[in-house]
């Protein structure tokens, strides 16, 4: 079964686990741990990471001097802290005021944010409960790194799904120790594995116990998704689970999908036929499957709870339409479409293997509140019968539009990101606030107007996979930065693939001239025929002098041998090179080290069709424009 990633575990699952944050720097495995041991110096290590909680930034300065000699090993790790401690945290406050925050299942009180601070930024409290709490997600880096707070979080979330959520908080505040300096943290650490240990012991007995003796079973008889392999089979299907690219379905030709398709398949599946009960099905899952459908609905203590029950509190939550309604508006623009599929099909598809695979070599996911059962060779998908009047009832077109919108506003930000090479965040969520988005979130547009609303759904992604350009905070302006202008300026992250990909430092010298260089220049807004192409990439596409270019390449630049794409890379380097404002002779000098034109006598076309499509391309040191858009007209080559 596959839930749709729901915003409650984006909120309370933001980060996983703050003992890999002391792990990290002191090796404290569970055989090691021992604050009395004479390496470790609990003073200084408290003064050690107070600097650190403050300001991460100054990782890398302690990498670098390395105050407690760790060793090589050690210091990498310390690197990946940044990962640890940023994302998206629940802020609120308690009844004394205390401005906290919920990351993972801990309770953080971090420096220099208060109450007034984030009711300020949110301009009103997101939900008041009886007890005072006033519930905001900020962005989370040690600090506030985004001076803006979603006014309606999660946006979509009725009272239910909200005092469900000040329930758990309130259940945190007086059963958890706030973490407020990092003298209160390591001493939390022992607690925190002894909680790892005892909640991964109790998971792997209630699902050895549901599998060897699940209800209505022989005892003694084993059902599940391995049984009937042998050892070497069930531990392929183990490894093929769990390995790092489960996605790769096809084997080297491409013709047929290799046998560990069905083995995966298998592992996902549930046992039986497809009109079980509800509590039957939730049952047959595992304990960690149970637990992620039981967050997504804000079930109270949900960690706390045994299998059992976790599969009562979910059969309780989703008898109600209300808060199965509120849990969908998580669902994005793809699995919302898939929803729908699967409703307006009579709440069950069913599909051979090979449809199972789309073209991309991806199997298919299973659609959102759906199980996936074996039918003779094929898969059926099913919404379950106690599901199927809610998901009926339910806004999926209204759900669908608001993720167009979403993806909207991302696309739209790359693409201007990707127009002026590096904009100011105030002038991104301008521009992008000027497009049109489509019809999605009307009530939130209506509230908060179009501004604040863009700048509320930019907030969530502008450090995520969705937007590709990278963030470089200077202390005064936050900066979005194209990533291959981020990469020359050497403003890149160090790992790309984290998030969020923000930078603190000052501008580099070379964005500093760029920004000065352009300044006597118009800048460039996204136009109508921009706006409506996915990419920018797509955009360029429809002038004629690209066009021109990439024809001429096509026909008079040979095969490298060992590049069947050779002629699409030399475009693809001609395109970066104009974006970036590279002069005229050093794309000539990369034309003739490449050799990339062998016959003379189309090297004079060739060399015109160049210039052309070099003053028709936008330029970063143009603020976005053309060269031919901003030179007097006499001067511009035709």
């Amino acid at each position: 079964m596959i839930f749709a990633q729901q915003p409650a575990i984006l909120l309370l699952d933001t980060v996983d686990g703050l003992a890999a944050y002391t792990n990290a720097a002191l090796d404290l495995r569970r055989d090691h741990f021992n604050l009395q041991d004479p390496v470790y110096d609990p003073n200084e290590l408290a003064d050690v990471l107070d600097e650190l909680w403050q300001n991460l930034a100054l990782v890398d300065d302690f990498v670098a001097d390395n105050p407690m000699g760790f060793s090589s090993y050690e210091l990498s790790q310390v690197r990946q802290w940044k990962k640890v401690y940023v994302g998206y945290a629940l802020a609120f406050c308690d009844d004394c005021g205390r401005l906290l925050l919920s990351v993972s299942d801990r309770l953080v009180e971090p420096c220099g944010i208060s109450r007034e601070m984030v009711d300020m930024l949110s301009h009103r409290p997101t939900f008041e409960d009886p007890l005072g709490l006033s519930i905001a997600l900020i962005p989370f880096a040690g600090r506030i790194t985004y001076p803006a707070v979603f006014s309606e979080l999660p946006m979509g979330w009725g009272d239910g799904m909200r005092k469900a959520l000040a329930e758990e908080l309130r259940h945190m505040v007086e059963t958890q120790p706030v973490i407020s300096d990092a003298a209160t943290f390591i001493e939390e650490v022992p607690r925190m594995h002894a909680e790892e240990a005892e909640h991964a012991a109790r998971e792997a007995l209630e699902d050895l116990e549901y599998e060897l003796n699940p209800p209505e079973q022989p005892v003694g008889t084993h059902r599940g998704v391995l049984a009937g392999l042998d050892i070497k089979e069930r531990e392929r299907a183990i490894d093929i689970y769990i390995d790092t690219k489960p996605f790769d379905l096809l084997d080297e030709e491409g013709a047929e999908p290799q046998l560990h398709i069905i083995t995966l398949m298998e592992e996902q599946r549930v046992a039986g036929k497809p009109d079980q009960p509800l509590d039957r099905l939730l049952s047959r899952l595992h304990m960690d499957q149970v637990r992620h459908i039981a967050l997504q609905l804000q079930v109270p203590h949900a960690r706390d709870l045994k299998k059992a029950e976790l599969v009562e509190a979910a059969v309780k939550a989703l008898a109600d339409p209300t808060r199965v309604h509120e849990a969908l508006f998580g669902l994005n623009e793809m699995r919302g479409r898939q929803l729908k599929r699967i409703v307006e099909n009579g709440f069950s598809i069913t599909l051979s293997v090979d449809e199972l695979i789309d073209r991309t070599t991806r199997l298919l996911p299973c659609p959102p509140w759906s199980f996936a059962f074996k039918t003779g060779k094929s898969y059926t998908f099913a919404v379950p019968v106690e599901l199927r009047s809610a998901l009926g009832s339910a806004p999926l077109d209204e759900i669908i539009a608001n993720g167009e919108t979403e993806m909207r506003i991302c696309r739209l930000a790359n693409m201007y990101a990707e127009l002026r090479g590096i904009v100011s965040e105030d002038e991104l969520i301008d521009e992008v606030a000027a497009q049109d988005l489509g019809t999605g979130y009307a009530e939130l547009f209506a509230r908060h107007g179009k501004r604040r609303a863009v700048e509320a759904l930019l907030s969530v992604n502008f450090e995520s996979d969705q937007l590709d350009s990278d963030i470089l905070d200077d202390g005064k302006t936050r900066w979005h930065i194209f990533h291959t202008l981020s990469d020359d300026a050497g403003t890149a992250p160090d790992d790309p693939w984290a998030a969020p990909a923000v930078v603190e430092a000052p501008l580099p010298p070379m964005l500093q001239n760029l920004l000065k260089a352009r300044e006597s220049k118009p800048v460039r807004h996204l136009e109508p025929e921009m706006a409506a192409c996915n990419t920018l990439y797509d955009w360029e596409l429809t002038l004629p002098e690209v066009q021109q270019l990439i024809g001429f390449l096509d026909a008079n630049v040979p095969d490298d041998a060992n590049d069947y794409f050779y002629a699409d890379n030399v475009y693809e380097t001609l395109e970066e090179m104009s974006r970036g404002g590279y002069p005229p002779n050093a794309v000539l000098q990369y034309v003739s080290d490449e050799e990339i034109i062998p016959d003379k006598a189309s090297l004079k076309p060739f060399l015109d069709i160049l210039m052309n499509f070099l003053n028709a391309m936008p330029n970063w040191a143009n603020n976005g424009w053309a060269s031919n858009d901003i030179l007097p007209s006499d001067a511009q080559m035709s």
